[in-house]
């Protein structure tokens, strides 16, 4: 009897640079804390290559996330992907009741940085895109309370460029209900600005062993031991959102909901990433 063959879901991943997209690839690239909810993610390696495309995105990817992980391990920000990289990245997710996906995480992040062409063009590009995947990713970087509004500026106007780039998208699809696939809005670095977020000192990563002689997970990397409650920072966030003195992120909020069709669409709240060198959040 014929098996039949496993579906592998494809996941576009969308973030302007600083957005945080380096780091979260990262790290479910690497050997880290299990997860108090018993889901897991795993970077799958390798199979049989050939010289097509998909297989070069791939080679490209591992190549690219090695480096990354590297970096990581010593306490750095992982080198940022070029508008030129094109990367492709297979991982296994499961959950506590013995459910397993296979994803891979095509990253198109260039498309929305490719500032050869306009926003429209972007848009058309991006339709295409979206009638070949399952979900979709977006990272939406939160201000930084500590900073002044001026420094916070880059960050508003890269939310604003992917509100219009979607707003874009929706206009040039012609007929039929909105996308139907699931889509999450990722507020990345949410502690920086969460009022309820009390870092504390600094602890040590337990030390694992890499098959790679290139990446050295033995040394323990420095990361800030926090209680990062979900449930209560989703609750802020929330409230940021529907907050209008946050219009920025409220209106890219509000274009994917019009976006996105009924019940596909939620929003999350993420960490920051801890640079030991520097002891800063990033």
């Amino acid at each position: 009897m014929e098996k039949t063959k496993r579906k592998i879901y494809k996941i576009g991943l969308f973030g302007y640079s600083g957005s945080g997209k380096s780091c979260i690839l990262t790290a479910l690239g690497m050997p880290r804390r299990p997860s108090p909810s018993g889901l897991s993610a795993l970077w799958l390696p390798m199979g049989e290559l050939d010289n097509s495309e998909h297989s070069n995105r791939l080679k490209a990817g591992k190549q690219w996330l090695e480096a990354a992980i590297t970096q990581i391990t010593k306490g750095e920000v992982p080198p940022p992907t070029a508008i030129s990289d094109q990367f492709i990245f297979e991982y296994e997710f499961g959950t506590p009741e013995g459910r397993t996906f296979r994803i891979d995480i095509f990253d198109y992040s260039g498309e929305l940085l490719n500032t050869r062409v306009d926003e429209s063009q972007i848009a058309q590009n991006l339709r295409k895109i979206f009638s070949e995947l399952d979900g979709i990713l977006i990272l939406a970087e939160a201000p930084n309370r500590q900073a002044n509004s001026r420094d916070n500026e880059q960050t508003y106007h890269n939310i604003y460029g992917l509100s219009r780039v979607f707003a874009q998208v929706r206009s040039h699809k012609q007929e039929g209900a909105n996308f139907d696939m699931p889509v999450a809005m990722v507020v990345n670095k949410w502690d920086r600005w969460s009022p309820d977020f009390k870092p504390l000192p600094s602890c040590p990563v337990p030390s694992f062993r890499s098959s790679n002689p290139n990446i050295d997970l033995t040394r323990p990397v420095k990361i800030p031991k926090n209680r990062f409650n979900f449930p209560v920072q989703k609750k802020l966030l929330d409230e940021f959102i529907g907050d209008q003195k946050n219009p920025a992120h409220k209106g890219l909020y509000d274009t994917l909901c019009n976006v996105m069709s009924q019940g596909n669409f939620e929003l999350f709240p993420n960490q920051c990433f801890w640079q030991q060198s520097s002891g800063k959040y990033r």
